[in-house]
């Protein structure tokens, strides 16, 4: 089926969905098309925030459905590592780090 997701701008973008796709799914389209990373979107339907686990089918979506994006730009966490030095840490949202770029620090 085909949804709309359109941004606080305005700007309209098209997805091809199944009815069996999670929301997390539609956020990875739209991060294809528009670049913006799945963390960092928040996608409304009827009001309230969809949640990540949830399919198309769990919200009744149906073909030209229209889905605002909301973005969720700066979040910042503190992380206190068992055992080692005390460290802050504070990232964005948008920053990502893979298992195998983990560094740990050997005293």
């Amino acid at each position: 089926m085909l949804i709309k997701v359109r941004t606080l701008t305005g700007k309209e973008i098209e997805l091809t969905i199944e009815g069996g796709d999670t929301v997390f799914k539609i956020k990875e389209l739209v991060e294809e098309k528009e670049g913006i990373p799945p963390a960092q979107q928040r996608l409304i339907h009827g009001g309230k925030q969809m949640l990540d686990d949830k399919t198309a089918d769990d919200y009744s979506l149906v073909g030209g459905a229209t889905l605002h994006l909301v973005l969720a730009l700066l979040q910042s966490q503190d992380r206190l590592l068992k055992g080692q030095p005390t460290l802050l840490l504070r990232r964005k949202v948008s920053d990502r780090i893979a298992p195998e770029e983990r560094v740990d620090e050997k005293e």
